[in-house]
């Protein structure tokens, strides 16, 4: 587990390939984009979550592509005022406040802990929301290590038992609800720029039934950081589908989300870096419906004693997890995927294979420290030209090595250009 939200998978080792005709911010205003082809393509972008998200919109005039990325960024805006453990107001951070006390939820957020059990027992325990017990514990810019006793004390408060739920029932892995608006809206209603979110604040009690509620260990706490911006992603990609969206790809921070074809009428396409260098090692295809997120442990970390220290927790001991370099994971489901890419970090290649092999819609690929490459059976459909490693002892003696220097993922003029990927039964 990652020490921040953002940082709760990793900060991500994908270069986005995308061509886009112009480049806007989140109130439209015009942002100067590289023009590779003349194409109904726009770019919006709006920080939350603390990273940047894009959304690209593929075969709409520009006031239409604008009123889509209103939308979806309202919804990511009503997200994160609800499930921030930043915000002291949100569900999250009145619930980390309730000193061991019951506290109200939405049936939305009451949904999103319910899959986070899910996924805690998916991973084996590699995937834990109440990581937060961990936060302060490690400080990578100060370069050093934490006090054994504080590690092994927080360590006490962490565990799918330290948070109760209750109310509504579900089976395991069930969608969300819908957001409360969309149910009061015609299939066929126009986009509304000035579409009120203040709808969507209603508590669970005005649904009927049982009010929802979580209670936390006394000391505990929960931070959904690691599937908050997937949950975000996945609820966007709805929202924009639902009025009209066919082609599109989002951009949480480096977590992508594809649908339909890129602006080449090509599959969209996703570079993955290098563990060690500042440069790419391959490119994959980012089938319609997808989503793609790495987690690697090359982008918040400090070197001590030869031993790198990264920010991806292995929550058994309490310290990085070993063994793995990066991951990246596809799914059909951006919040899957963004769970998935911090348990297979830590369960590593062989334990992790056997989770993804026994799941529909998932498959990853591991990158070890020594420099080998594990893939999950269907992987292939993204690249018919996979390597089985990432660098070899003669051209790579140091593992622990400082990178070079540069951003690790920048946006690039042309997507990849490859056929489409024979479809894999999964």
């Amino acid at each position: 587990m990652g020490l921040k939200p953002r940082l709760l998978l990793g900060a991500l080792s994908l270069s986005l390939l995308v061509s886009c005709h112009r480049t806007d911010d989140a109130d439209g205003s015009p942002q100067p984009a590289q023009q590779a082809h003349k194409v109904d393509s726009h770019q919006f972008i709006k920080s939350a979550m603390g990273t940047p998200f894009k959304v690209t919109l593929v075969g709409h005039s520009f006031p239409q592509a604008r009123q889509l990325a209103r939308l979806a960024f309202q919804e990511l805006e009503r997200i994160e005022r609800r499930v921030s453990s930043w915000r002291a107001q949100s569900e999250i951070g009145v619930l980390n406040r309730a000193k061991g006390e019951w506290s109200p939820l939405s049936a939305e957020t009451h949904w999103l802990l319910s899959r986070a059990h899910d996924l805690n027992a998916l991973t084996r325990a590699s995937f834990d929301v109440t990581w937060a017990a961990l936060k302060g514990v490690w400080d990578f810019r100060a370069k050093r290590l934490p006090d054994p006793a504080l590690v092994s004390a927080r360590l006490k408060l962490i565990g799918a038992h330290h948070l109760s739920l209750r109310g509504g029932s579900r089976p395991p892995l069930a969608p969300p609800p819908s957001p409360l608006w969309m149910r009061r809206l015609a299939p066929d209603h126009p986009l509304r720029a000035e579409l009120s979110l203040e709808s969507t604040e209603q508590s669970a009690s005005a649904e009927g039934g049982e009010r929802y509620m979580a209670r936390l260990t006394l000391g505990a706490e929960v931070d959904l950081g690691g599937i908050a911006k997937g949950y975000a992603l996945d609820s966007m990609a709805r929202l924009l589908r639902r009025y009209g969206a066919g082609r599109f790809l989002i951009d949480g921070g480096g977590d992508l989300l594809a649908y339909g074809e890129s602006p080449q009428g090509t599959e969209w396409g996703v570079g993955v870096r290098h563990p060690r260098r500042d440069e790419l090692l391959l490119t994959l295809k980012i089938p319609s419906g997808w989503s793609v997120v790495t987690s690697g442990d090359y982008e918040r970390y400090f070197i001590l004693g030869g031993e790198r220290y990264h920010h991806i927790i292995d929550l058994r001991s309490g310290y990085p997890a070993q063994g793995t370099a990066s991951v990246t994971l596809f799914a059909r489901e951006a919040l899957m995927a963004d769970a998935l890419a911090t348990g297979m970090m830590v369960l590593g290649a062989q334990e992790g294979l056997e989770v993804i092999e026994g799941l529909e819609g998932a498959e990853a690929m591991w990158m070890s420290v020594s420099g080998d490459v594990t893939y999950s059976s269907g992987f292939k459909r993204f690249s018919e030209a996979l390597p089985a490693r990432w660098g070899e002892t003669s051209t790579d003696p140091h593992p622990n090595a400082e990178p070079q220097v540069g951003p690790t993922a920048q946006p690039t003029a042309q997507p990849t250009a490859q056929p489409k990927a024979e479809k894999t039964a999964q």
